[in-house]
C-alpha cells in the first residue's frame, strides 16, 4: 500500500511539473513575441501615466492577486489610442486560461478540422465547405468519407479542378493553405504532381471547394477568402456562453489568404455587422480604405454577420467540453454562414484588442482573473513573469 501511494504521489508531482513547465514556456514565448522589434516599436512609443499604471496595479492585485507587466496595456493602447485597465495580457491567455479551460483530451479531438466539420454539419443555417477528399490520421477518404488506398485517392482527386487544400491538425495563420488546379494528375499552376502535393501534406489534410463569397464580403477584396474571427467562451463559474469583440480579416494584393500574419488586414466588426472605421496590418499600418479596391471601411456593413455570430454560439453549445473556441467563418453568396475552421489551441487574442482598443473579456474580466487566481492558489508550484 505504501508503494502504491508513493507511486501515485510521484505521478501527480510529475504531472504537475510537466504542466508548469508548459505554462512557464508558454509565458516566456508570449514575452518573446511582444518584445519582437516590430511590436516593441509600438508599445515603447506609449508612455502610460502614473495614474494608469496605478489603476493596472490595483485592478490586477484585487482580482488576480499579483501585478502584471504593463507591456500589453501599452501595446493595445498604442493601436487605437484607447486605454482600458481591463486589457487581457497574452501571457495569461494561451499559457494559463486556455490551458485550464480547454482539456487536452478534448482539444486534440475537436481541434482536428476533419472532426469539427462533421459535427458542424448538424447545425441548421450553417454550411461547411464541400469536401472533395481528405486524409485523417493517415486514412485517405473520398467525398463521402469512404476509405481509399493512397493510389485510389490520387486517382480520385486527379481531375477535381480548382480546389482549396489545407492541413487539419496543428495549423494556424493560413500556413499550408493553397489553391490548386488539379487537371490530369497535375497542379496546372505549379506543375507539381498530385502525388507530390499529397506527400507534402502528411497524414492530416482536407481538399475543399473554393467558397463563392457574398458580395458584402467579396467586394472588399475578391482575390482572397475573407473571414470573420469569432471567439466564444464559457464563464468558469456560471457556465454562461459569451463572445469577445469580433474582427474581420481581409486579404491584400494577389494573396489567397487573409491572415494578418500573411500580410493581410484585420478590422473590428460589430455584432450588427458594422465595420470599424480603420483596418490594420499586424504591426500597425492603418488604412481607412482597402489599398486595392479603395472601399472605405467607415459605414461599411456585412449584413449577414449576425447569422455567423449565432452559428458560433450554436456550435459551442454543441461541444461545451471546450471552454474557449476561436471560430473562422465567411458568408456565402446566398447569405449563409460557412464555417472555415476552428481553433481550440493557441487562439491568439492580440487582434481582438488591437482592432477594438478595448478589453477582450469586458465586464467578465474580473470573474476570469479571479478564476485564474483561485486555481493558482491550489497549485504546488508558483510561476510568475
Amino acid at each position: 500500500g505504501c508503494k502504491v501511494r508513493v507511486t501515485v504521489l510521484f505521478k501527480l508531482m510529475s504531472n504537475a511539473y510537466n504542466y508548469y513547465k508548459k505554462v512557464y514556456r508558454g509565458k516566456k514565448f508570449e514575452e518573446w513575441k511582444v518584445n519582437r522589434p516590430e511590436e516593441k516599436a509600438i508599445w515603447s512609443s506609449v508612455d502610460l501615466t502614473l495614474e494608469q499604471m496605478q489603476q493596472i496595479d490595483n485592478y490586477y492585485l484585487e482580482h488576480y492577486g499579483k501585478k502584471i507587466p504593463y507591456t500589453w496595456h501599452r501595446l493595445y493602447t498604442g493601436f487605437r489610442g484607447s486605454f482600458d485597465v481591463r486589457y487581457f495580457p497574452e501571457h495569461l491567455f494561451i499559457p494559463v486560461f486556455e490551458r485550464l479551460v480547454n482539456p487536452m483530451k478534448y482539444t486534440e479531438s475537436f481541434g482536428d478540422k476533419n472532426v469539427t466539420m462533421l459535427l458542424a454539419s448538424n447545425i441548421s443555417d450553417l454550411k461547411v465547405p464541400k469536401c472533395f477528399g481528405s486524409c485523417c490520421n493517415g486514412m485517405y477518404r473520398d467525398d463521402n468519407y469512404n476509405p481509399l488506398s493512397k493510389q485510389q485517392f490520387l486517382e480520385y482527386i486527379s481531375n477535381t479542378g480548382k480546389v482549396f487544400i489545407k492541413p487539419t491538425v496543428d495549423s494556424s495563420s493560413g500556413r499550408g493553405c493553397r489553391v490548386l488546379n488539379l487537371i490530369n494528375g497535375l497542379d496546372d499552376d505549379t506543375g507539381k504532381t498530385v502525388a507530390e502535393i499529397v506527400e507534402s501534406y502528411g497524414d492530416n489534410f482536407v481538399i475543399q471547394e473554393i467558397i463563392k463569397m457574398h458580395p458584402d464580403v467579396a467586394n472588399l477584396h475578391p482575390e482572397s477568402v475573407n473571414t470573420f474571427r469569432i471567439m466564444t467562451y464559457r464563464l468558469p463559474k456560471s457556465g454562461e456562453l459569451h463572445h469577445t469583440p469580433s474582427f474581420m480579416r481581409i486579404g491584400i494584393g494577389e494573396s489567397k489568404v487573409d491572415n494578418a500574419h500573411a500580410g493581410g488586414l484585420f478590422i473590428g466588426i460589430g455584432d450588427d455587422g458594422d465595420l470599424e472605421p480603420v483596418a490594420f496590418t499586424e504591426f500597425k499600418k492603418a488604412f481607412l480604405a482597402h489599398p486595392d479596391t479603395g472601399i472605405k471601411f467607415d459605414g461599411y456593413k456585412i449584413i449577414d454577420f449576425p447569422k455567423a455570430l449565432n452559428a458560433a454560439k450554436k456550435l459551442h453549445a454543441l461541444i461545451p467540453q471546450i471552454g474557449v473556441y476561436s471560430w473562422d467563418f465567411t458568408i456565402d453568396s446566398e447569405g449563409i454562414p460557412v464555417l472555415i475552421e476552428v481553433n481550440t489551441r493557441k487562439g491568439g487574442i492580440w487582434a481582438n484588442q488591437k482592432a477594438w482598443g478595448k478589453s477582450l473579456f469586458g465586464d467578465d474580466t474580473e470573474e476570469i482573473l479571479e478564476f485564474l487566481r483561485d486555481k493558482e492558489k491550489d497549485m504546488p508550484f508558483k510561476i510568475s513573469l
